[in-house]
């Protein structure tokens, strides 16, 4: 399913709730950003929430379209830090389509993008026999396979472009081999806080001895099943020497 609208009231519970409940009964559900960009935070709801693909637009170059929203999301922000979103981007910008009256017209907006998104995701679902279907897909893995294989742009940062642009044929291979079986992931899936312009502003947040704490918040994708718990408590493993030092403190829902 596809929307290619949305609004800023992210506290309508019962829209909320019926967008958590499709997902529950294994439909997976995509939806445009918004065209509020450059801003940050503009994030429109669906999209912004977890359990929706939100998707971002770009131009033909390669490039952040001016228009699309940026996240993070601000539903967190009242007591802690926004997601990162969107969770990745396709073409969007003066994206050739059938007209109203007959002929071909061009449109932009994430209103587009997200139906480029959709599109995609079917031929991928659609690569899987029909019998096997309900038994390998669920909104997670199928996020899981477009996340994972979308390629990283050199330039935007993360609340910009997410996970970075859609790879549809990278997205195939994956499901088609043994990363496509049902697992938990991260997403992101590593926090490389150094890195510049990709992983602003936290790339410009000095971590030092008596400094103000850094709140990162990171989505766990489950495709084993609709509820999950954590079997115990995350651990904290650096990648670089010294960074060990640093104290790392997790907050989390025990079953969501």
């Amino acid at each position: 399913m596809n929307l290619s609208i949305g609004g800023p009231d992210y506290l309508d519970y019962p829209f909320v709730d019926k967008v958590n409940e499709m997902g529950a009964a294994g439909i997976v559900f995509l939806s445009a950003i918004g065209n509020d960009g450059p801003r940050w935070g503009t994030l429109m709801s669906p999209a912004d929430q977890v359990d929706v693909t939100g998707t971002g637009g770009i131009d033909w170059n390669s490039q952040i379209a001016g228009f699309s929203s940026r996240g993070m999301t601000v539903w967190e922000l009242p007591t802690g830090y926004g997601r990162f979103k969107p969770d990745l981007v396709t073409f969007g910008a003066s994206v050739t389509g059938s007209a109203m009256n007959g002929g071909c017209t061009q449109l932009s907006g994430t209103s587009v993008a997200s139906p480029v998104m959709t599109g995609a995701m079917v031929a991928l679902m659609s690569s899987v026999p029909p019998a096997e279907r309900a038994s390998r897909f669920n909104l997670a893995i199928i996020k899981q396979a477009i996340v994972e294989t979308a390629k990283r742009l050199p330039r935007p940062g993360v609340f910009e472009q997410g996970s970075g642009k859609m790879d549809a044929y990278a997205a195939y291979e994956w499901l088609h081999s043994d990363k496509g079986k049902p697992h938990a992931s991260a997403l992101p899936a590593e926090l490389f806080l150094e890195q510049c312009p990709y992983m602003w502003p936290f790339c410009e947040q000095a971590i030092y001895a008596g400094g103000m704490p850094t709140i990162v918040n990171v989505t766990i994708l489950n495709s084993m099943g609709v509820v999950g718990w954590y079997a115990e408590a995350p651990v904290w493993r650096a990648s670089n020497p010294g960074m060990d030092q640093i104290d790392i403190e997790f907050s989390y829902l025990e079953e969501t």
